[in-house]
């Protein structure tokens, strides 16, 4: 937003720090809007975000500020801040003074009286509030606007080869790494991350078996056997399929994370038939084998197997058997 000024405003120190803070990444980026309180002598601050010296400062929700009584019979001007010391949106009170030049009505055109000076403290200044001699309610002070924009973009320091993000509340600096790895994005609700490049063709080592036969009936899928792995890429997965009789078919299918992800198998081969199959999974995905059939018959599975190109890998994964 631009800066709220109208001829003959009169500037103080205040306003050229705020532009000063600003260029060493403090100042305002959202919300803090101040109005008003019609209840009491107070303001109300939205909730919103800063900077100081590219560290994010934030409130949430709503905060009512509390003003010192008005002088009887001279009006003063304070000012709302977020306190750096206590990480807190907080009132700064000015002294009272009679109003120069004599009898100036409009706040911002008033030398006297004067906002209060922050000095060294950094903190983010967000509004002046004029009160008027003997106010009693927020709803009877003028609110003027003090907040500096800020960009999103803050560079506390920079290297050859960083990546800048947005990390859901401003932007972000991920410093380069080791040569060779590639830029992962994560999702729309996650930062990215440099990975590894991992090979993609799929290998014959055998890297995790879970050979024990299990048996199921009934029509719906059920989990018999699961992987945890560690490293995306893709997997070959083996298992071996019967039915306990050649008089309805088992079924067995491969899942990812309990969604059914594979080609569903289905055999009325009362001995033991080979699947295999080459699936793509991510790290900490779940390969899961199911399984079903008509009861009183059952779907009997063994021979759980995973395969993988084990060049350059390691964790790979956890069983769950």
């Amino acid at each position: 937003m631009p800066l709220d000024r109208i001829d003959g405003e009169i500037i103080f120190d205040i306003d050229y720090n705020s532009l000063h803070q600003a260029l060493q990444a403090t100042g305002w980026l959202t919300g803090w809007a101040v109005t008003g309180n019609a209840g009491t002598l107070s303001v109300d601050v939205a909730a919103g975000r800063g900077m100081a010296e590219g560290v994010l400062k934030e409130t949430d929700p709503s905060t009512n500020v509390v003003l010192t009584a008005a002088h009887a019979s001279n009006p003063r001007k304070d000012l709302i801040v977020y306190d750096r010391s206590a990480s807190a949106l907080a009132k700064v009170d000015g002294t009272a003074a009679a109003i120069e030049p004599d009898g100036e009505d409009n706040p911002r055109k008033m030398k006297l009286p004067a906002p209060p000076d922050l000095g060294a403290t950094n903190d983010i200044l967000i509004a002046l509030v004029y009160v008027p001699a003997a106010a009693t309610l927020g709803s009877q002070c003028t609110i003027i606007d003090k907040r500096v924009k800020l960009p999103l973009v803050y560079v506390p320091s920079q290297a050859q080869g960083d990546v800048w993000f947005y990390d859901g509340k401003k932007q972000a600096r991920l410093a380069p790494d080791t040569a060779g790895l590639f830029l992962k994005t994560q999702g729309a609700a996650a930062n990215p991350a440099w990975a590894e490049v991992l090979p993609t063709t799929v290998g014959d080592d055998l890297i995790a078996s879970a050979d024990e036969a299990r048996s199921q009936s009934g029509t719906p899928y059920v989990k018999q056997k699961e992987f945890k792995v560690g490293r995306a890429t893709t997997y070959r997965i083996k298992f071996e399929l019967k039915a306990s009789s050649a008089a309805d078919a088992a079924y067995a299918r491969i899942y990812k994370n309990g969604v059914a992800y594979g080609t569903e198998r289905s055999t009325t081969s009362t001995t033991y038939v080979p699947y295999s199959e080459d699936l793509a999974f991510n790290a900490a995905d779940l390969i899961q084998l199911y399984a079903h059939c008509v009861t009183p018959f059952n779907a009997d599975t063994r021979n759980f197997r995973l395969y993988i190109n084990l060049a350059n890998y390691d964790e790979v994964l956890t069983l769950l058997d």
